[in-house]
């Protein structure tokens, strides 16, 4: 009985969590931390200050921010009530200098259009997931 039950809670943290995701808004940057009290966002957009960008708690235990951001890419980790996190969804990643990984997020503009990335294989689900990044693609 015990088994389905943590099966459970496993696919639904693994629902809940997500990378940041690039919107015509902005991004969308989310940390699931359902017993945290307070959460925020240091990156390099803001000079890594651990107090620049509280997130939001919603109701299923994630914390969200959507941040305008220009095209680039940009480094960033959570804090989570005093302590530095890195994300375990990110979809890549870069050394900190500390021993740890930030995540990195690609805003694409105009000179991204020409190019395509891929990102690391993650397993979600019990597949094999693949991501690529190419705006101006017709078809993969």
């Amino acid at each position: 009985m015990a088994r389905p039950v943590l099966f459970l809670l496993l696919a639904l943290g693994v629902a809940l969590a997500a990378p940041p995701r690039v919107t015509p808004e902005g991004v969308v940057f989310c940390y699931y931390a359902p017993e945290a009290t307070l959460v925020t966002l240091p990156a390099s957009f803001n000079g890594w200050d651990p107090g620049a960008l509280p997130l939001t708690r919603q109701p299923d235990g994630q914390w969200c921010t959507k941040v305008r951001l220009a095209p680039g890419v940009y480094q960033y980790k959570y804090f989570v009530d005093g302590a530095w996190k890195e994300d375990p969804d990110a979809l890549e990643t870069a050394d900190d200098g500390y021993g740890g990984r930030n995540g990195v997020v690609r805003v694409p503009g105009a000179e991204a259009r020409v190019r395509y990335e891929a990102g690391p294989p993650r397993v979600v689900e019990g597949k094999v997931l693949f991501t690529y990044f190419a705006p101006g693609a017709r078809s993969l």
